[in-house]
């Protein structure tokens, strides 16, 4: 089976369509990584208020034609005593078993899926602290645990899914087109071709060249089918930009920075950089995940999280996550659970 994690990433973000068509096109890119022809689902939610699951768009594929959206949102209906734990798991799992996960929160899903001749779903998550995001979603004929490469790949590709999904929103409400709102527009091969003032210094314009050149390489080296390439791929640039492929009118393909910050509120004693870090946190997120997820060094992550420690006077990571949960911000419960890896 050909592991073409690039054609996901580059499906993800693509900005010029509309939710519907974005999310049939990612699950057309990833379905020859996740299916066994045994039908999938992509689901676009929102699960930001407590207790509540709210599908916004599907994806059907595979399925016989009785299989609809109304049937989906059925099964999708939480249970009363699943719908405390919506929050806790689509906050914390990226890449799980549904038997292992979400089937607490849902327990029509996995009899509907034993009806169809699968006893069990692997489900690729993609959310970040604001609880909106995107669930792909295959049966599978077995309950075989997922490896840990398994889910570490998949956990990286559900952040690229995470952080595409909220500039989609982020430019729908502000209304711009990915050329009108860009910080910086580079060539492929790393030219700075414009630059606004949050990215004309020359420091952050080596960042950005220095990113769209690694970002390059698995294309020319023809690593899109080598599952270790996409950990060189992270999320954003400097916990700021996304990098985003646009291709003009006239065929000319421009390499696109767009400011796509995860926004966090908090006590003002905390840094911006602090509350975002500590937002993922506070879904259990590594470290590693964490600057994966952000542009950052692992070290820096470990620095932020310590200087917010002692900001708010907690001793470790849990109490210092707790007293940040304890200030207002949303975002989920931050325990480690079964389909994210450390």
């Amino acid at each position: 089976m050909d592991v073409n994690w690039l054609d996901v990433i580059d499906a993800a973000y693509r900005m010029d369509r509309d939710d519907q068509a974005w999310l049939s096109s990612v699950m057309a890119a990833a379905m020859p990584m996740m299916s066994r022809d045994l039908g999938t689902v992509g689901v676009l939610y929102d699960a930001s208020q407590p207790g509540a699951f709210r599908p916004q768009h599907f994806a059907i594929v595979g399925f016989p034609p009785m299989v609809t959206e109304e049937l989906c949102r059925d099964v999708l209906e939480p249970s009363q005593e699943g719908a405390a734990l919506v929050q806790e798991l689509f906050g914390g799992v990226q890449c799980a078993l549904v038997s292992e996960t979400f089937g607490r929160c849902f327990p029509k899903l996995l009899a509907f899926t034993s009806a169809h001749g699968a006893p069990d779903i692997v489900a690729i998550n993609g959310t970040d602290p604001t609880l909106e995001g995107c669930i792909l979603t295959a049966n599978v004929p077995t309950h075989t645990p997922i490896d840990a490469g398994t889910q570490l790949f998949w956990s990286r590709l559900a952040s690229h899914l995470a952080a595409a999904y909220r500039l989609r929103r982020k430019l729908r409400r502000e209304g711009h087109e990915v050329l009108g709102s860009a910080d910086a527009i580079l060539t492929p091969e790393a030219r700075v071709q414009h630059a606004v003032e949050s990215a004309e210094s020359v420091e952050v314009r080596e960042l950005l060249s220095d990113t769209v050149l690694r970002h390059e390489r698995p294309r020319v080296k023809k690593r899109r089918e080598d599952p270790v390439a996409v950990g060189e791929w992270k999320v954003l640039v400097d916990a700021r930009w996304s990098l985003v492929d646009h291709v003009d009118t006239d065929g000319k393909r421009m390499i696109v920075a767009q400011r796509n910050e995860s926004a966090t509120s908090g006590k003002p004693e905390l840094s911006p950089r602090e509350r975002e870090v500590l937002a993922y946190a506070a879904l259990g997120h590594s470290n590693k995940l964490i600057a994966y997820e952000l542009g950052l060094a692992h070290s820096t992550v470990r620095v932020l999280l310590a200087r917010a420690s002692a900001k708010l006077g907690a001793r470790g990571r849990q109490e210092t996550v707790r007293r940040f949960r304890a200030r207002g911000t949303q975002c989920g419960p931050g325990t480690h659970r079964p389909g994210h890896p450390r």
